[in-house]
């Protein structure tokens, strides 16, 4: 009796299979995510018997270069046999898995009802190119809200709390801070609260944010105080200079709130004789500063009223006083005011280095107008969510209304357990970073040893050379250093990097590295940490660990 395969199908998520010439239909259930099994059905031409006894019938099926066994579930007495290959956590094949026929009967048996064994174990062979395998044991994807995000060793979690709880990781950050939310409104996160960013502009998800502890300088960032008039009253603490006398006068037109930032509009008008006019954002005497130092001066602007006739530029600036309030040295950087668009997608930042000397001891941060004397202007500008930082970079906007406000820095570790292998394992991370600038060489992604430096494997940016870096440390005893090619200040790449002893490489936005032969693995980890160990604020979009 002429016995065979007749068909073989898979079954998808969508139930939507893959129609082939010849004696096959092949389509596979993989639901994203989640850890599940590959199954197939095997049609025979008749009804069949499977006996085990001796051993169990499998099709091989090829994942990343590893043979693995679809083996016999069910379907003795009928046409229909199931085969199941249970994934495992490593389980990789980005480019889709392959079987391989015939069917290996692996020392049982399948026979017709009346004892013949089969005729013919071969089957032709599906298209499985989009058949694709990505099993970490731990899986963190930050962006995309769907069901089963997060993944660890197998189980399934939709959300970050949800993960953290069953791993023992933690999440923290020791007050509040602002984020983008999907529609570019600045939202405000509650103390020990993650925040998932967006970007204002084009509100495209950038992921998870981690920053670095930063402190406005400026006591009301958020403008608080101004009564609309004319002139009206200036927010508490903000001061004018030039922006009455010498032709020229100003007026407080609104207060309020747009895409979640607060604003002042403030009206500057008439014609100059002699003067440019200044709005500053502190006093003379309160931000305590010194040569040398570097500022980040940043807040949301836009012209709602009025045109730039006889306005050459509008510049954000820094005046270097005395410890008495005299004028020392003026920094200053003209900027692009938009009259359109979200006012929470209109920030600018501009980054001064003091340059004054001994005497410079205030940093007096401000905005001040370009005017052609003689020439009659007329601009309303809206200005908020003023900040002043001590530091190389912007970072998200911390609300002040009475006093400096610190915002405490970002922390997330997961401690190591049974989805880490301290002897081998492959990392990957999708990371965007504000700026990689900084000291003590900011970290990407990280594995150590109670955040010490003497136990670790992790990326980082060098900035001594201006590159992304990967390197190790055990037992305090350096393991292979990387570097890649140069990083500019803003960015984005994914990253990977893969350990073992004698056997260690890494690759970054799409180049490899180099293979280590001398690498001895940092078996005492006992934490992946994604916190800001230095200064360098980064979005990390996804993370990925294969042990």
């Amino acid at each position: 009796m002429d016995l065979k395969i007749s068909s073989i199908v898979f079954r998808t998520w969508s139930q939507v299979g893959f129609l082939l010439m010849g004696l096959c239909v092949f389509s596979f259930f993989f639901p994203a995510y989640a850890a599940t099994s590959l199954s197939f059905t095997v049609n025979m031409s008749e009804p069949v018997s499977v006996n085990t006894g001796g051993g169990i019938p499998r099709v091989a099926v090829d994942i990343g270069g590893l043979t693995r066994y679809a083996s016999y579930a069910s379907g003795t007495g009928t046409s229909t046999l199931t085969f199941t290959y249970q994934t495992v956590a490593g389980d990789v094949d980005l480019d889709g898995v392959t079987l391989s026929s015939p069917l290996d009967l692996n020392g049982g048996q399948v026979t017709d009802l009346n004892g013949n064994n089969i005729s013919d174990l071969t089957f032709v062979l599906p298209n499985t190119s989009n058949v694709k395998v990505n099993y970490p044991s731990l899986g963190m994807d930050f962006v995309y809200d769907a069901d089963g995000r997060y993944t660890w060793n197998g189980s399934v979690y939709n959300d970050l709390t949800s993960l953290l709880t069953a791993t023992g990781g933690s999440f923290s950050r020791g007050g509040n801070a602002t984020y983008y939310d999907a529609a570019g409104v600045l939202q405000t996160a509650v103390a020990n609260t993650p925040r998932f960013d967006h970007d204002p502009v084009t509100l495209q998800f950038k992921g998870i944010l981690i920053e670095e502890s930063r402190t406005n300088s400026l006591r009301n960032g958020s403008g608080q105080g101004a009564v609309v008039g004319t002139p009206g009253t200036l927010p508490t603490y903000w001061q004018g200079n030039n922006l009455t006398g010498a032709g020229l006068n100003y007026q407080v037109v609104a207060t309020g709130s747009s895409s979640g930032v607060p604003y002042t509009d403030v009206r500057i008008y008439g014609t100059p004789t002699s003067i440019f006019p200044v709005l500053y954002f502190e006093t003379t005497s309160q931000v305590v500063a010194a040569t040398g130092q570097t500022w980040a001066l940043s807040g949301f602007v836009q012209m709602v009223g009025g045109n730039m006739t006889g306005i050459s530029n509008i510049s954000p600036r820094i005046i270097e006083r005395t410890s008495v309030g005299a004028i020392v040295v003026t920094n200053e950087s003209a900027i692009t005011v938009p009259s359109s668009g979200s006012l929470a997608s209109s920030r600018f930042s501009k980054v001064f280095t003091l340059y004054g000397g001994v005497t410079t001891a205030v940093a007096q941060p401000g905005i001040r107008l370009t005017v052609s004397i003689g020439t009659p202007i007329d601009i309303t500008l809206r200005i908020g969510g003023v900040q002043l930082e001590n530091g190389s970079f912007v970072s998200s906007f911390i609300p002040t209304t009475a006093s400096a406000v610190t915002r405490p820095s970002d922390i997330l570790t997961i401690p190591t357990g049974g989805w880490y292998n301290p002897n081998a394992g492959t990392m990957f991370g999708d990371v965007s970073w504000e700026s990689s600038t900084g000291v003590n060489y900011p970290m990407m992604i990280r594995f150590d040893f109670n955040n010490l430096s003497t136990e670790r494997w992790n990326f980082f940016f060098n900035q001594n050379i201006g590159r992304i870096g990967f390197d190790g440390y055990t037992s305090t005893v350096g393991q292979g250093s990387q570097h890649f090619g140069a990083v500019v200040t803003s960015g984005a790449a994914k990253m990977a990097a893969a350990q073992s002893l004698n056997n260690t490489n890494a690759a970054y936005a799409g180049v490899l590295g180099t293979l280590d032969t001398t690498w001895n693995p940092p078996t005492a980890v006992n934490q992946l940490t994604l916190r800001n160990l230095a200064p360098a604020n980064k979005w990390v979009k996804n993370f990925k660990y294969y042990p």
